[in-house]
């Protein structure tokens, strides 16, 4: 559906897909935020965070809170790694 919610990344307002939120939520899957950087050649850091959960029953300030935990993860991985990123959408 292309819907987001919306969360802060490194000081600016951000958009994560609401998609794989909602399916956490009816799976009852947890949420696991991993990201990798290149260092070099055949070289790589890689780097998961902890799981993340939604209940069934979550409200949308539970959805909203666990999107900015994933935003969290991110900026942390990204101030580690700051030219791991670029951002392609508009």
């Amino acid at each position: 559906s292309g819907r987001t919610v919306a969360v802060e990344l490194l000081g600016r307002p951000y958009a994560i897909p609401e998609g794989p939120l909602r399916i956490a939520q009816l799976s009852g899957a947890p949420l696991l935020p991993s990201f990798s950087a290149r260092l070099g050649h055949n070289a790589y850091h890689a780097r998961t965070y902890p799981a993340l959960s939604l209940s069934r029953r979550a409200t949308r300030a539970d959805v909203e809170r666990t999107a900015q935990g994933i935003a969290d993860a991110m900026g942390d991985f990204l101030r580690r790694f700051p030219t791991q990123w670029f951002h392609f959408g508009g």
